[in-house]
């Protein structure tokens, strides 16, 4: 497995997203919650890196601003 990947990378997945490795994510649009500042997550550098990006707009009806969303690269 590619172990020197910066936070954030996306890499195309052949298996399935049960077999896919430790600390590594499936882009399927998941909701995870906002880390809570000063404290380490499993998602704080990645939150650090993505933030909302993946999020609907500010003041939509489905933005949270406690929780983050992975990017939805499904087919």
């Amino acid at each position: 497995m590619i172990d020197n990947c910066p936070v954030g990378t996306i890499v195309m997945w052949p298996g399935s997203e049960d077999a896919v490795p430790k600390d590594w994510m499936v882009c399927d649009g998941s909701k995870l919650p906002v880390p809570v500042q000063g404290q380490t997550s499993a998602t704080t550098e990645l939150y650090a890196v993505i933030g909302h990006s993946f999020d609907p707009p500010p003041g939509s009806p489905n933005y949270d601003p406690n929780s983050f969303l992975l990017p939805n690269l499904r087919v």
